[in-house]
């Protein structure tokens, strides 16, 4: 878990609850101050137990601290660069939930240790969305409830509740199902306001029909997939790199990667709002698979595509193109360019691939030497950095400190009390013994009556 999480959590509750609430949880769980750094990886445990500390402190219950985590998670990305990102997910909040997973990819380029979870709608009916929220994070569900609400309000202007109907387990997986309820129109119609095409239906001439296979010929990257999960019909750019997949089972020739879903008919069916993304298995794989169910792929045969139920054929129509970066690599797969796409980027993203893969290269490498450069000055910084801050809380308050580091003026930090013990020291003929030792003496007598006093004060939590 990033810190980028730990810092928000930390302003919300420095803001709503006050610094000392905040210090007080870390300490209890951490021992000591946490530096928070918010390209730095942390403990998810971490997190969690500072929640239930500040929970103890503040008198709430952990469920509507995650609420208001949430939220305030949204509005840190709104006002840190991805207000846009937000509004072009989709046409309408349905459109939104069915591609929030593409999010998450655009954040690995920033976090890219970034552990996401999936999210995925089930069905969408007139009153209700069911949606299902898979993740490693057990703790984070009413995390997310907060932001299924509060999205729709920010940014589709809908009164959404979400009510939290189901909790299991899938092997390191936790998933919690979701019902989204509009108060304003049902889903349906607010699918029919949306779509465009219905107003302009009659423009249409709906008795012009393309054959079948002149249209499936169009897509040199599709799959047609029967109910038992046969791969009924194989596009022309498969059968270049695997000539054999017509009439086998989906399993022994393809594996998922994305989203989380069984390999069955009614998984892909109910994730079928999802981009999908399908890695093609070699043939010796294949058979190991089908032999000893070892899950060994070729990471390079990754497809990416979406899903489409085809109720007239009963049948899962998948449509895809090849994920690949450039030539290279499209040689390597025994692929030409004529085998893609023509209607998408493919073709587009491997010729500029190639031209910039050389500048890529050179930016790549400078940009390396100068991230450790960086890396190494950040160390630097970080160290000196510990020692100024640790000069700095033996003079005053750490909470003072905070508050002044964050742009606080002085005067605003200031506080009355109605008593206070005050401390003054003196060396007793100090000038008369600096007469008779040398001035390496006079320094070790300083440093020693320095240390003894700073540990003093430290031990009693006391400020010089």
């Amino acid at each position: 878990m990033y810190g980028v999480l730990f810092e928000i959590l930390r302003n919300y509750i420095e803001l709503t609850f006050g610094t000392s609430i905040w210090d007080s949880a870390v300490e209890v769980v951490n021992g000591h101050p946490l530096e928070i750094h918010v390209r730095q990886n942390y403990s998810t445990k971490l997190l969690t137990k500072i929640i239930t500390a500040l929970c103890d402190f503040i008198g709430l219950p952990e469920e509507d601290i995650y609420y208001e985590f949430g939220i305030k998670s949204v509005d840190y990305l709104t006002n840190n660069g991805f207000r846009n990102s937000f509004r072009v997910l989709g046409k309408n909040y349905i459109d939104f939930l069915q591609n929030v997973n593409e999010l998450h990819e655009y954040l690995r380029f920033s976090y890219p240790k970034l552990k996401a979870p999936d999210i995925k709608i089930t069905s969408i009916n007139h009153n209700v969305i069911t949606l299902d929220y898979s993740t490693i994070r057990e703790e984070f569900s009413h995390y997310l409830r907060s932001q299924l609400i509060y999205i729709a309000k920010l940014y589709f202007d809908l009164d959404v509740s979400a009510k939290l109907t189901d909790k299991r387990k899938r092997a390191a997986s936790h998933i919690y199902t979701f019902k989204l309820y509009n108060k304003g129109l049902s889903w349906i119609e607010l699918l029919e306001k949306d779509n465009q095409l219905n107003k302009n239906i009659s423009l249409l001439d709906l008795s012009i029909h393309l054959p079948e296979k002149q249209f499936l010929g169009m897509l040199p990257f599709h799959l047609i997939l029967t109910k038992d999960m046969t791969v009924k019909r194989v596009g022309t750019g498969f059968l270049c790199l695997r000539n054999d997949l017509q009439g086998r089972k989906f399993t022994t020739c393809f594996q998922i990667s994305k989203p989380k879903t069984d390999p069955t008919f009614d998984g892909i069916y109910a994730s079928r709002f999802t981009t999908f993304e399908i890695i093609l298995l070699n043939e010796t794989t294949s058979k190991r698979r089908t032999a000893m169910n070892v899950s060994g792929v070729d990471e390079k045969c990754r497809f990416k595509g979406e899903m489409i139920y085809v109720e007239e054929w009963q049948m899962m129509l998948f449509m895809g193109a090849p994920v690949i970066r450039d030539a290279k690599q499209l040689y390597e797969k025994k692929l030409r360019i004529s085998d893609l796409n023509m209607f998408d980027s493919s073709r587009d993203i491997i010729f500029q691939g190639e031209q910039q893969s050389d500048e890529v290269m050179k930016l790549y490498e400078n940009q390396r030497h100068k991230a450790k450069q960086m890396e190494k000055s950040m160390l630097q910084l970080e160290k000196i950095r510990k020692v100024t801050d640790d000069l700095l809380y033996q003079c005053i308050p750490r909470t003072v400190a905070r508050k002044i580091r964050n742009g606080t003026p002085a005067i605003e930090t200031i506080q009355t009390f109605d008593e206070v013990t005050i401390c003054f020291t003196k060396v007793v003929d100090f000038a008369a013994k600096c007469m008779h030792i040398g001035v390496e003496q006079v320094i070790e007598l300083l440093n020693k009556m320095y240390s003894l006093y700073d540990a003093l004060t430290e031990n009693h939590k006391v400020y010089k």
